[in-house]
């Protein structure tokens, strides 16, 4: 598959605003679908034998990444680890293994779950906790609850960035 198209959108980068928005959007999209024929291309045509038995556990544990996003699983260990195995059974299926990154992208949940009113709801109510004892003179963080304030809001928000 060609690679002229990744030259190109590198090229549009240096450019920068003085391309339309549009075309860049385009372009992207073409490479990637560009790039996911080219993985299945050599997944599909540079195939000598099928272990069909090989292909079937490696849909299992495809199977079973679908079923931790679906289930909301967040931790990425067992996304990579179902991965690997899944890469490992497609390499022995004959199958070029390239087709697992696909097809693990495709399982990875691609948005973050959270309760966006009860994130900023807790978030005034820490920041409130760390306000009231506050007299507007020295440091804000003398007291241990200020300071037990600000550990949960940096928590709250380390969750939200790692969702």
């Amino acid at each position: 598959m060609a690679t002229d198209i990744a030259f190109a959108v590198g090229a549009m980068a240096l450019l920068g605003s003085r391309v339309p928005l549009g075309l860049k959007v385009f372009l992207t999209a073409l490479a990637i679908v560009d790039d996911i024929v080219a993985v299945l291309v050599i997944a599909i045509f540079y195939t000598e034998n099928l272990s069909w038995l090989s292909l079937g556990v490696a849909a299992g544990f495809f199977a079973a990444l679908l079923a931790a996003s679906r289930l909301g699983v967040r931790h990425p260990l067992p996304y990579a680890l179902r991965g690997f195995c899944m890469w490992l059974a497609r390499l022995f299926s004959g199958i070029h293994a390239t087709i697992t990154g696909v097809l693990s992208a495709f399982a990875v949940p691609a948005r973050p779950r959270i309760n966006v009113e009860k994130f900023i709801t807790g978030g005034r109510q820490l920041l409130d906790r760390m306000e009231n004892p506050y007299d507007g003179e020295g440091d804000i963080l003398r007291s241990e609850a200020q300071q037990a304030a600000v550990m949960a809001l940096e928590g709250a928000c380390e969750k939200v960035v790692l969702l």
